[in-house]
């Protein structure tokens, strides 16, 4: 309660009082009968003695009062002093330098920090030191000071710059002060030094520039990604390179999903990467991203999970590998033009390999035939002395038998049997007439002659003997083949010498297996390196030629029949006469299965030519 309201109450209360008793009194006198002057008389001396109680009262009150009053300005007076050194004691603890100035520039007060770092007393209402002076170690105000701004204005001024008299950064506050008038009579002046501060910024801004100047001048594409987006990671930030390899600003760039950037066909890879990054794995994967003009490039992405400020974000780091991509297939391509000359080179080291053993295959048939030649040669000399031997009882006999076949009617027996003693005499005359030829390498007498009239004239003499063997005989030989240039009676020999041979093959084969004994003659017209020739082949499946025999089969003397039925020069001889038809012989066998001898001779020259396949014919005119 406060002290004027202590004293109406108690001036109320002895008002109360005094009214109370008085009225006591009047009925006293008023019940008691006492006259009128006496109680007048009796009321003036109460009254009298009112007057004294109140002025009593009053004195009592007064002096309580007087004692209140006096002891609550006592406890103001220790609280304005208690605040008095709280507010010094707080002034000159702030860190900060603070100095009070009045109009003239004079610092009237200053705190510790003041003392400190401007290298003045701890100012009180002594005015001796200039701010500027302090300050900025001048002689007047700069022109720049924010305490003329303050004092023009009568408003706050705040200001920062490097004070190179303290050799600092400095920040300055400037508070007006105001009389009760509301004119400026002084200011605050509050400075911090914001060196570190300064510093600190410096740093950080060259540090922001470096890292901008990296962020920008990198020729990758560089992106920072919000990835707790709803639609997808978020693109928060990008470089230069990024935009100018995708054809965007970095305004179109900001805010949009990344999957603007990424292929239609590579989107649906995006949601497992971004759960790999998420759960802290560096991911490398390749991907197509897509131009703002539509245009589709190759590339590799490398991004991994970071945490900026707390809050996590995804750094992606794309790189355009179109250029590796072509050097790829570039390279890709040279492998395999260099795998192909590879091949070609081995093709060729293959073809000089096989041309190789094919000299060597051909020096040794020419060894071979060398060494068949020397056989011939000894051959001959002995064929020689038997045709020499032969000749002149042959002769006798065909004249002979020419005198009896004169002697006798045409139509008789006799006459018959003497013609085919000739026949057969000009036969052997004619095998003997052969067998010098063949020995002493001399050339016969050719003339054009069907090969169809060779193999019917060969099967004349044979056709018996294979029926009698139940050998089924197949024979395909046209009459429309071109015609050769042949010694019939040599031909002849050969085919006689391949069908003895089958023969024997297949009648061997049928005492073992019992299979069916076929021997089958199929002729064809044929081309060979531009020329025409007739292909006669003798097929039969009689016993074959073992593997490791087969290249000796046609040496002289070399057989595998016994000695009393084979001499081992039929193939020999067969041999010579092809080769001297400028025609080959060749021989395919699998032993214990067939057997086929192939024989090539030389149409005759301008002759109308016939090649026989398997559906066609056709017929050309050399």
């Amino acid at each position: 309660m406060k002290l004027s309201h202590k004293i109406i109450l108690s001036s109320i209360a002895a008002g109360i009082f005094l009214w109370v008793l008085d009225a006591a009194v009047d009925f006293y006198v008023f019940s008691s009968g006492t006259s009128f002057a006496d109680s007048l008389i009796f009321e003036v001396s109460l009254h009298e003695c009112y007057f004294r109680i109140f002025a009593l009262v009053s004195l009592v009150v007064f002096g309580v009062i007087i004692s209140r009053i006096v002891s609550k300005q006592e406890d103001l007076e220790n609280l304005l002093i208690q605040a008095k050194n709280d507010w010094e004691e707080t002034f000159d603890s702030i860190t900060d330098v603070v100095t009070i100035h009045d109009r003239d520039f004079n610092i009237i007060r200053a705190n510790r920090a003041a003392g400190k770092i401007l290298d003045i007393p701890l100012l009180n209402n002594s005015g001796n030191a200039k701010c500027y002076e302090c300050y900025h170690g001048e002689n007047s105000a700069p022109e720049d000071c924010p305490s003329c701004e303050c004092f023009s204005t009568g408003l706050p001024a705040v200001y920062e710059k490097y004070e190179p008299y303290l050799r600092k950064f400095i920040e300055i506050r400037t508070m007006p002060r105001f009389d009760k008038k509301k004119q400026v009579t002084g200011l605050i002046h509050v400075v911090r030094d914001i060196t570190e501060k300064k510093e600190l910024q410096q740093f950080l801004t060259e540090s922001e520039e470096r890292f901008r100047a990296l962020f920008n001048q990198a020729s990758d594409c560089i992106f920072l990604l919000d990835p707790t987006h709803e639609n997808g990671p978020v693109i928060v930030n990008a470089n230069e390179a990024a935009c100018r390899m995708h054809g965007y600003s970095w305004e179109e760039l900001l805010g949009q999903p990344i999957t603007i950037l990424d292929a239609p066909e590579s989107r649906k890879e995006i949601p497992g990467r971004v759960k790999e990054i998420l759960s802290g794995q560096h991911v490398t994967f390749e991907i197509g991203h897509v131009r703002k003009n539509g245009s589709v490039f190759p590339v590799e992405v490398s991004a991994q999970l970071i945490t900026i400020s707390g809050k996590s974000y995804i750094l992606a780091i794309d790189r355009d590998i179109t250029e590796r991509k072509e050097t790829e297939q570039e390279l890709k391509r040279h492998r395999e033009q260099l795998m192909e000359l590879v091949r070609e080179r081995t093709s060729e080291l293959q073809y000089a390999v096989e041309r190789l053993e094919q000299e060597i295959e051909d020096r040794k048939q020419a060894e071979a035939e060398a060494v068949r030649a020397s056989h011939l040669a000894a051959l001959g000399e002995l064929a020689a002395g038997v045709a020499h031997e032969i000749n002149n009882p042959i002769n006798g006999i065909i004249n002979y038998s020419q005198i009896l076949a004169n002697r006798h009617d045409t139509q008789s027996v006799e006459h018959d049997i003497a013609s085919r003693i000739i026949k057969e005499g000009d036969r052997i005359a004619s095998i003997v007439k052969g067998l010098l030829s063949f020995a002493r390498d001399s050339r016969q007498e050719k003339r054009p002659v069907r090969l169809s009239d060779i193999v019917t004239d060969s099967l004349a003499l044979t056709e018996a003997h294979l029926r009698k063997d139940n050998i089924m005989l197949k024979v395909n030989v046209p009459d429309d083949l071109p015609m050769i240039t042949a010694q019939p009676h040599q031909i002849e020999q050969v085919f006689l010498n391949i069908i003895s041979n089958a023969r024997y093959s297949l009648n061997e084969k049928r005492g073992r297996s019992g299979d069916i004994k076929l021997l089958d003659i199929l002729a064809e017209s044929i081309i060979v390196q531009g020329e025409q020739y007739n292909r006669i082949t003798f097929y039969d499946t009689g016993t074959g030629i073992p593997a490791n025999i087969r290249d000796k089969v046609m040496n002289p003397f070399f057989t595998t029949k016994p000695s009393n039925i084979g001499t081992g020069l039929g193939l020999s001889i067969s041999h010579g006469i092809i080769s001297d038809h400028g025609g080959a012989i060749t021989i395919d066998s699998a032993e214990g299965s067939y057997t086929k001898i192939i024989i090539e001779l030389p149409a005759e020259k301008n002759a109308e030519i016939k090649i026989t396949g398997q559906d066609e014919q056709y017929h050309l005119k050399k």
